[in-house]
């Protein structure tokens, strides 16, 4: 990218375009509040309808591994603006839906596909358009993403309850269609560019096989408690006797804390060194998992999974920049792809054991221990990797 290029970019309007489309598609982790509303309408199991989001989860991890040859291919506009398009027409198909085929097309296949291609490209856009502040950069974009999520869950649930769950489809669809629209004239006038991976990426991430296992082990048992928190928050603090409006107030208060750890650490990760906090971060995930397994209060449980939160939302906000950090910013992509399978295994088996340990025992105290175990396994591999960053 020449100086005049540069000059003539608008990076803070590429970052509020950023953060408006990963804001929106993180709506797709608010897929909880359709679990009762589809067991009624296609009396099925819960195991079944579990399926679609887990089966969303995995589109979405091979989107983001395979997306870096898509990127260099386009303009900003389509991967940002067209995955907000697509996201919509997977639910325009999912509130037409009288069969689980039709959702795990829908959901899972057009509109887990769609969440991650924008969500990993956006990550990679802003991360080249704030070459100084990234890390703030990307710690921001996972952060609305989480955010998103907390806000449309509310959202959805109160569309189900008033309309039926065909109306929050539509509704949550229309609104993707609009910020696509806001986001394609957003990138327009910032005049957006994307640089594709270079010539010699192939070769320089075959070199580093080491460390991305290091990076991919790091990131997979970093994030195993913060998913097994998310996908069982509200029945946590229900079966520690929470009553009410408690379990619900758990489950928001662990996506405002994921925010609040991707902002905060996103803008640590400019100034502190990188190694340090890939050692940290999953130390204070252990500490609130410890405090997790001390109390059968409901109330404390609440507050401790709120430090869950804020830990993973630190996590998945630095370890995106760690992939520029060690390989440069037009291998990143690439890197973060292959390290963000981790992040696709963990959600599938993380969530899974929590449920069959509690099955097993009765409480959730031998999952967190397991999830401690993780946390502090994650920060015993930060120290194999290397101090020096790539050069971009």
């Amino acid at each position: 990218m020449t100086n005049t290029e540069s000059a003539t970019q608008r990076p803070l309007l590429t970052l509020a375009a950023a953060m408006l489309t990963t804001g929106v598609l993180g709506s797709i982790h608010a897929f909880s509040v359709f679990v009762v509303p589809l067991e009624e309408l296609l009396l099925a199991p819960r195991a079944q309808i579990s399926s679609i989001y887990s089966f969303a989860l995995v589109c979405l991890t091979i989107a983001v591994l395979i997306g870096h040859t898509l990127y260099r291919r386009v303009s900003p506009i389509p991967p940002a603006a067209g995955a907000c398009i697509a996201a919509a027409a997977g639910l325009v198909i999912c509130s037409q839906a009288t069969s689980l085929g039709a959702l795990w097309i829908g959901y899972s296949i057009v509109f887990g596909t769609a969440n991650g291609v924008g969500y990993g490209y956006t990550l990679q856009l802003v991360a080249q358009a704030w070459p100084q502040r990234k890390g703030l950069a990307m710690g921001a974009v996972t952060a609305v993403y989480a955010l998103g999520a907390t806000l449309f869950a509310k959202v959805l649930a109160m569309l189900i309850m008033g309309y039926g769950i065909d109306t929050a489809y539509l509704t949550m669809a229309g609104v993707l269609l609009g910020v696509a629209v806001a986001v394609a004239i957003m990138l327009h006038i910032a005049r957006a560019r994307y640089r594709g991976d270079s010539d010699d990426s192939a070769v320089a991430i075959g070199r580093g096989w080491r460390l991305l296992a290091y990076l991919w082990l790091g990131y997979g048992l970093g994030v195993v408690a913060g998913l097994m928190a998310i996908g069982h928050a509200a029945a946590l603090v229900a079966a520690r006797g929470g009553g009410g409006k408690l379990p619900v107030l758990g489950a928001m208060l662990i996506g405002l804390g994921n925010a609040a750890g991707g902002f905060l650490f996103g803008w640590l990760a400019d100034r502190w060194p990188v190694k340090r906090l890939l050692g940290l971060l999953p130390m204070i995930s252990a500490a609130a998992l410890g405090l997790l397994i001390s109390t059968d209060d409901a109330v404390a449980t609440t507050i401790w999974l709120c430090g869950v939160g804020f830990a993973y939302g630190a996590v998945i906000g630095v370890y995106p920049y760690t992939a520029s950090h060690y390989f440069g910013a037009q291998r990143a992509a690439q890197c973060y792809g292959i390290v963000f399978t981790a992040w696709g295994l963990a959600g599938l088996a993380g969530p899974w054991l929590a449920g069959r340990l509690f099955d097993t025992s009765g409480n959730y105290n031998t999952a967190l221990f397991v999830a401690c175990v993780a946390a502090v396994a994650s920060a015993l591999v930060s120290r194999l990797l290397p101090n020096k960053a790539a050069s971009s």
